[in-house]
Order: structure tokens, then sequence, then C-alpha cells
């Protein structure tokens, strides 16, 4: 099933917002670039603190139409990725 949803796309950098249509968790990286020239390897995507776990359809990530999405620019510098191993220290 094919699935459009409206979303509002925000960059915590700048403070600037654009509303959008995605079809596909993979529009928030190119929207992002466009928009607010983030690229692709520096975003991380979150809704209400909670990563978007970019892996997964849109089907089943959880995004409802209406969500604003977090975009930040991170790097090694700034910011470690969680592991598995962080996650279950942290439990």
């Amino acid at each position: 099933q094919y699935i459009k949803m409206n979303v509002t796309l925000y960059d915590q950098q700048t403070n600037r917002a654009e509303n959008v249509v995605i079809d596909a968790l993979t529009d928030l990286n190119v929207l992002s670039e466009a928009y607010f020239g983030i690229p692709v390897d520096d975003q991380l995507f979150t809704v209400d603190g909670v990563p978007v776990k970019m892996g997964l359809t849109l089907e089943t990530s959880g995004l409802k139409s209406g969500d604003m999405i977090v975009v930040a620019k991170v790097n090694n510098e700034t910011m470690v990725k969680p592991n598995d191993d962080d996650l279950e220290q942290t439990i």
C-alpha cells in the first residue's frame, strides 16, 4: 500500500521548519539536505526526543501524519551514536 504523510521537518540548528509530504523515510534525508544543507551522513532525526529508526518503512516507523520531525546535524566530534552495548547498560 502506498502511503503519503504530511509532516513538519524542523531544523534544530536554525529553528526553521518546512511542511513536507513524504512517502518514504529516505525522503527526510533528501529534504533535509535540500532545505537545510545538512549532509545525509550528518543527519539525526527524532520525534519527541526518540530517534527515528531509518531502516524501517514509513508504515512501520511509528510516524504519524502531523508529526514534527527534528533534524539535528551531528558528526563524530559532537555525538556518539549509541550501540547495542550502550543501550544494555542503561536499562
